[in-house]
């Protein structure tokens, strides 16, 4: 989504996640905590925010990518788990 203004060499735009989490959670830390920031993974930085809207708002797309990784390995897993059963034995895989 696009944004009012930024500082200079800030990621342009914001996530939906990060936007709603911070309408959602108004609760400022006393400490801050660091948070990954960046449109890639060549601009990708490590940034600190007190505000844990903002911290949920950043942490959703990483938790997003994390539960698809997974998700992917499994079906692979499984996939060659299942033709390995089902193969003769000079054409199964590993």
């Amino acid at each position: 989504m696009p944004t009012r203004g930024k500082f200079a060499g800030a990621t342009k735009g914001t996530s939906v996640a990060s936007v709603v989490s911070r309408r959602l959670i108004k609760h400022q830390l006393p400490f801050a905590l660091p948070t990954l920031t960046g449109a890639s993974l060549s601009t990708l930085k490590i940034t600190f925010t007190k505000s844990l809207g903002a911290f949920v708002g950043r942490l959703v797309p990483g938790v997003g990518w994390a539960i698809l990784t997974y998700d992917v390995v499994q079906i692979i897993r499984n996939s060659v788990f299942q033709y390995n059963l089902r193969a003769l034995k000079e054409d199964r895989l590993w």
